[in-house]
């Protein structure tokens, strides 16, 4: 017998053999998860829209490709999430485009798009006592009415206000700063009052874009480090 028969002989003896049955079972199995699959593209759930997820992706490839977008979303996955987040918020995509933005990671909404969705709600709003240190903002609907202030002292101890080359732009004095002192008294007035406006969305842009990202320390890294080595002993 030649070494290449003895191989066969070898591989054959290896080789598992199924009943008739077992291929049955697979094959059925195998019909299982293909429906499952054609259910998770085509069925709509509370959780997911799987047409108009497709429909938003072709969306998303088009307008990068059409230099529509801003620099938060260079890409069609990052795109897609704003229009995703839109979607959930009953915004159109041209809305979504114009009224998002990804912020560290988070969906934020611009702060004129953020009053707009508030008389959405029925609320009517007004700023009063504006002054280069502090807004206050007054939300109203039939004989309710909600009040809040925002100081920019508060702004500069959260580290908003401050960069590398000083108080940055948006905080100097002016038109800048009064549109981030009522942005700021909206953004805190519906976080502590009203967050169903904002539903899913993270925060204000003018607000967020400012907010101070923790820096991991070296000590942090090396007690991190001390407690992974000790898990893997």
């Amino acid at each position: 017998m030649t070494d290449t028969e003895n191989n066969i002989k070898e591989l054959n003896t290896k080789v598992v053999r199924k009943t008739k049955a077992e291929v049955a079972l697979d094959i059925k199995r195998q019909e299982v998860s293909l429906a499952k699959s054609e259910a998770v593209a085509t069925q709509t759930t509370s959780v997911f829209n799987p047409i108009v997820y497709g429909q938003m992706k072709q969306l998303a490839v088009d307008l990068i490709y059409g230099g529509a977008t801003s620099a938060d979303a260079k890409t069609p996955e990052q795109l897609l999430v704003k229009l995703q987040a839109g979607f959930e918020l009953g915004l159109t995509p041209i809305e979504s485009l114009n009224s998002l933005y990804i912020v560290n990671g988070r969906v934020t909404i611009w702060g004129s798009a953020l009053i707009k969705r508030l008389r959405t709600f029925g609320w009517s709003v007004q700023y009063k006592d504006e002054t280069p240190e502090k807004c206050t903002i007054v939300v109203s609907k039939g004989d309710d009415f909600i009040e809040d202030t925002f100081y920019f002292k508060d702004a500069q101890d959260s580290g908003y206000t401050s960069g590398q080359n000083g108080l940055k732009i948006g905080w100097k004095l002016g038109q800048n700063r009064k549109l981030k002192m009522r942005y700021g008294a909206a953004s805190q007035l519906i976080k502590t009052y009203l967050p169903e406006v904002l539903g899913t969305i993270a925060g204000i842009k003018e607000i967020d874009e400012d907010a101070v990202t923790p820096v991991e320390s070296v000590e942090d890294k090396k007690a991190k480090l001390l407690e992974s080595l000790n898990e893997d002993n």
